[in-house]
């Protein structure tokens, strides 16, 4: 396939055009290609479907299996980045235990002042001494007379500032040796003053407070430290100071540390914002987590902040899943967040993995599908090549092939048009053939009726001839009639030539009874033979209008050829709504179906151009059957009487004849009596002489008579020759045709 398309594109002619002239080339032999190959494009469409069908099932199975994949790892991840937030919270909530012992102790102070300075800075000691390794120091800071009434007493030592009130906070400091000696700074350190950020909002709020990271700085070290403070209170609204543990901050940074080795990348962000601990290196820098996040991921931030939740958010542009947990500090409404970043790669290896299986099982899916799609395809289509071969031929009046006897004994719609078109072919070949026959007989007929006309009008002439030597011997009777009254007037002078005369009429009138007999004669065999032509004329013209008759058998065997094309095409138009019903998949099917509403088609057109031939035939046939009745209602009325007419006028004529041959004989033999008889003579002369006129008469009318019959038999004539051309035309459309004999 692939071969016969490339040797169909113009790749010679490359050179020659532009670039846009060879693309449209290229796209109109491809266009070509599909549209000349059935088989072709049935395949195209059904591996279409099966590739738009395997593309669809890979997308919802990727899908699924990536959705599954990503919630379980959500699952997963949420359920660590839970598990971590909870241990900084239990770590928190550890380091609160001391300030609240703490917080405790100075409220029992604050009632019964039990202890002094010097006993709580030793508990402060003590404390921070046996404290875990991530806690900094411990501090008291307290208003005037938070500890006892002797502020005053205390001014600028070691246990108060400039104002005498309780500074008491202690560091932890280890010596040479690596042991801790807690070491107490100045009571007007930085970190003690009024002003410090815990300091200031506890005596805001009367509430416990975590707070930022700091730096504590004694002597040439500096160390980053978080304080979580309690207020020194003793009914919940009056403030006497704060007392706090401070934890190291890179301690943060070891738990953010252990938790992107075990979960991936994370990060600790504190409630303003700012990030605590970031990755496996990064500590407090001082970087506020808006500058780090997109806006998505800055609004599920806010989300599991203010709902106290959970939230994970996919970012497709970072190709990372996001997980923040929020950390809620013991006794405050301050929330940091815990979050943790999952490379979706690493998520989706076992799905890349999968979908990578499945396309290639689809790819070998699709091949399959080709190859057995290919073979189905071109098996079912080539009966119909087959099919369409022998209806081409019948379409160029070819009907001497034969359908597939395995076509026919098929039960499917193959094998129904199989048999169907057999049946047409049959039908046509049968029409055909006795359209032929018919044809054959009409022209058969045709030209007996031509001879017959042609004899006739031979006849007819003959006739004329005779008519006008008729009307010659008339006139010479005429003559000889008044020659005898001149011999009559002079027989008193010439009796001998009286007898001469009659001798003369007698002879003459031998010659006229002969000549009228013979008249007489003639037009009786010719009335007796016009009489049998005609009737055989009749007889044969019925017998060739009956069986042109016949013809209109092909009329209603065309008839059910249009209608057994337009049941094929209404079937096809079926087929076609159910394959638009059908969408894609039957849209092979409605394929198939315009061709067979095309072979329908082809066959109605076929048929209606054989019933205009046969319409032609019925019209030919029509035009012989008017003219030859025209013809034998010319004998009937206008011929027939003429020789009637013949006939009386002949006898009249002999009756004449034989009287003046009387006549002559008396006056041959009574010539004695002649005087007596001239009177006689004289008006048997002018009878004579009267029957010639009106002989002659009636001859001139013969004549007249027989021109018109002469030039109706020529109208006939010229009649039966289109009858002939119509017969020989009628042959030829029929002789296009080539059935099996």
């Amino acid at each position: 396939m692939i071969k016969l398309l490339s040797s169909k594109l113009p790749f010679r002619n490359a050179g020659k055009t532009g670039p846009e002239k060879q693309k449209k080339s290229i796209l109109a032999s491809i266009f070509s290609f599909f549209s000349k190959r059935l088989v072709v494009r049935i395949i195209t469409l059904i591996v279409s479907v099966v590739l738009v069908g395997n593309i669809i099932l890979l997308s919802y199975v990727v899908g699924t299996m990536r959705a599954g994949k990503l919630d379980e790892e959500i699952r997963i991840t949420e359920s660590l980045a839970n598990e971590k937030a909870r241990s900084i919270e239990i770590f928190i909530e550890n380091v609160t235990g001391y300030t609240k012992y703490f917080q405790q102790m100075m409220i029992i102070q604050r009632i019964s002042r039990i202890l002094q300075r010097s006993e709580v800075r030793t508990i402060l000691e003590r404390n921070l001494d046996s404290s875990p390794e991530h806690i900094f120091g411990m501090y008291v800071l307290g208003e005037a007379k938070a500890a006892d009434e002797i502020d005053v007493s205390f001014v600028n030592s070691d246990l108060g500032d400039s104002k005498g009130r309780i500074r008491l906070h202690v560091i932890k400091h280890y010596n040479r040796l690596g042991n801790i000696n807690p070491y107490l700074l100045d009571p007007d350190h930085p970190t003690n003053a009024d002003d410090t950020e815990a300091y200031s909002h506890i005596k805001q709020t009367i509430k416990p407070y975590i707070t930022s990271p700091y730096v504590v700085e004694e002597g040439d070290k500096q160390y980053t430290v978080i304080a979580y403070s309690m207020p020194i209170t003793t009914n919940g609204t009056d403030f006497h100071g704060i007392v706090g543990t401070e934890m190291y901050a890179d301690h943060f940074s070891s738990l953010v540390k252990e938790a992107t080795q075990e979960i991936g990348m994370s990060g600790l962000v504190m409630d303003n914002g700012e990030i605590l601990s970031y990755g496996s290196d990064t500590g407090y820098e001082g970087r506020n987590i808006s500058s780090y996040l997109s806006k998505d991921l800055m609004a599920a931030y806010q989300e599991a902040k203010e709902k106290g939740s959970t939230v994970s958010k996919l970012s497709y542009a970072d190709k990372k899943l996001y997980c923040f947990s929020p950390v809620t500090i013991p006794g405050t409404d301050i929330r940091w967040i815990f979050w943790s970043e999952i490379p979706i790669d690493g998520i989706m290896n076992e799905v890349n993995t999968f979908t990578s299986i499945v396309i290639l099982i689809s790819i070998a899916t699709l091949l399959i599908v080709l190859i057995v799609a290919s073979l189905l395809v071109s098996r079912q289509i080539r009966p119909i090549k087959v099919l369409t071969g022998h209806i081409e031929r019948f379409a160029n009046a070819d009907f001497t092939s034969s359908i597939p006897a395995n076509l026919r004994k098929r039960k499917d719609e193959i094998g129904k048009l199989a048999s169907s078109t057999e049946k047409m072919q049959q039908s046509v070949s049968e029409i055909i053939r006795n359209v032929r026959v018919q044809a054959d007989e009409v022209a058969e007929a045709v030209a007996t009726v031509r001879n017959y006309i042609n004899n006739l009008h031979l006849s007819i002439e003959t006739i004329s001839a005779n008519t006008q030597q008729l009307s010659a011997a008339l006139t010479d009777t005429n003559g000889s009639a008044e020659n005898m009254n001149k011999a009559v007037s002079d027989l008193t002078q010439v009796v001998d030539t009286i007898r001469s005369n009659a001798e003369k009429g007698n002879i003459s009138s031998m010659e006229i009874r002969n000549r009228a007999q013979e008249v007489f004669n003639k037009v009786r065999l010719s009335s007796s033979e016009n009489q049998k032509m005609q009737e055989a004329t009749k007889k044969r013209l019925e017998e060739a209008i009956r069986e042109a008759d016949s013809i209109h058998q092909i009329t209603l065997l065309l008839d059910n050829i249009m209608a057994v094309a337009s049941q094929t095409n209404l079937l096809s138009l079926n087929a076609a709504i159910e394959a638009a019903r059908a969408g894609k998949a039957g849209a092979g099917f409605s394929v198939v179906a315009e061709e067979i509403r095309k072979l329908a088609t082809q066959s109605r057109n076929s048929a209606s151009q054989i019933q205009d031939i046969s319409n032609l035939v019925l019209l030919s046939v029509t035009h012989l059957s008017e003219s030859a009745n025209d013809l034998l209602r010319y004998f009937e009325t206008n011929v027939k009487e003429s020789f009637k007419l013949l006939d009386q006028t002949g006898e009249q004529y002999n009756r004449d004849a034989a009287l003046y041959q009387e006549m002559s004989l008396k006056l041959a033999s009574t010539a004695e009596t002649l005087s007596n008889a001239i009177t006689a003579l004289k008006d048997t002369l002018m009878k004579v002489v009267s029957a010639t006129n009106d002989g002659a008469q009636g001859a001139a009318v013969i004549a007249e008579e027989a021109s018109r019959i002469l030039a109706g038999s020529e109208n006939v004539l010229t009649k039966a020759i289109t009858a002939d051309e119509s017969a020989a035309r009628l042959k030829d459309a029929v002789s296009m045709f080539v059935i099996p004999e």
